[in-house]
This record gives C-alpha cells, sequence and structure tokens, in this order.
C-alpha cells in the first residue's frame, strides 16, 4: 500500500508546474494571431516529456491569409533526432478575440482566445489535453509559448519555446 502511495504521490509531483514564468498578460501590445504569424516565423526552445531527458526543439512556419480573415500556417518541427515532423494549422475568426479551426495532429476542433497580448490555444491530440499559453512581447517582434501536455490532469509533456518574426 505504501508503495502505491509513494507511486502516485511521485507522479502528481511530476506533473507540477516549473517555476519558469511567462511575461504577464496585459492590454498592451494586442497579439493578432493573423498578423503576427502571416510571412515567416521561427521558433526554439525545448521539449521536456515526464522520465526523459529535455530535448532541443525547432519551428519553422509559413503563414498565408486565407481572404477571409484567417490563416493557414504551415510548420516544419524538428525535436530532438526525431525525423521532421510537417503540420498545418488552419484558424479562423469566430468572434473578436475568438478562432476556431484544425491543426493536422489534433483529434478534434482547435480553440484560440486572444485577450491583450495573451493567447491560450487548446486541443486534443491522441487523447492527451493540450493547452499553449502565447504572451507577445512588448516588441512585437517575439512571442513566448508554453505548451502543457496533460492526461488525467497529470502533466506528461511541457514545451517551452521563444517564436521569432522573419520579415
Amino acid at each position: 500500500m505504501k508503495a502505491r502511495f509513494a507511486a502516485l504521490a511521485f507522479l502528481a509531483l511530476a506533473g507540477c508546474e516549473r517555476a519558469t514564468q511567462l511575461p504577464s498578460a496585459k492590454a498592451a501590445p494586442v497579439l493578432d494571431p493573423v498578423d503576427f504569424f502571416t510571412g515567416h516565423t521561427g521558433g526554439r526552445g525545448s521539449v521536456d516529456v515526464i522520465f526523459k531527458q529535455a530535448v532541443p526543439l525547432k519551428v519553422e512556419s509559413i503563414g498565408v491569409p486565407d481572404g477571409n480573415g484567417g490563416l493557414v500556417v504551415d510548420q516544419r518541427i524538428s525535436e530532438g533526432d526525431k525525423a521532421v515532423h510537417i503540420r498545418r494549422w488552419v484558424i479562423r475568426p469566430t468572434r473578436p478575440g475568438q478562432f476556431t479551426g484544425t491543426l493536422t495532429d489534433a483529434s478534434g476542433p482547435v480553440s484560440v482566445s486572444v485577450r491583450g497580448n495573451t493567447a491560450r490555444i487548446a486541443y486534443t491530440r491522441n487523447g492527451l489535453d493540450v493547452e499553449q499559453r502565447l504572451v507577445l512581447s512588448d516588441d512585437r517582434r517575439t512571442i513566448q509559448n508554453r505548451m502543457t501536455i496533460r492526461t488525467w490532469g497529470i502533466r506528461v509533456a511541457h514545451i517551452e519555446e521563444r517564436i521569432s518574426r522573419r520579415r
């Protein structure tokens, strides 16, 4: 019984958030995801999966407006020494500050909610709950991306990434 409790306690603690702080959400500058991700952007960061060593992450993206207020973003993702992964985001506005869309590797719809300089993205991937928080910096050229992946409420993976515009 004690061993079972210890294992559950370990898993609960392993799912706790790191102390890394994102910049605080604020009213300005306002994040416009269609504007920011139109053109070339590049991201660098790390992927930290539970019980594994963190690996580097590199993301190259090209975004194109869809002509109806939305955006199509094609990404080329390098994660550690895994094969390059290609995926596509398609988002469209539903009302001010709200978007819905699809993602190649999502199991259903993607929701995007923007408030001030911060966006929250949520979707399901392979039965896991994925949440991203994007915070636009004051220079309006970089975004801090924090992605948390959970199952049964326990964090199983975490990504920290800095995304830069390349126009």
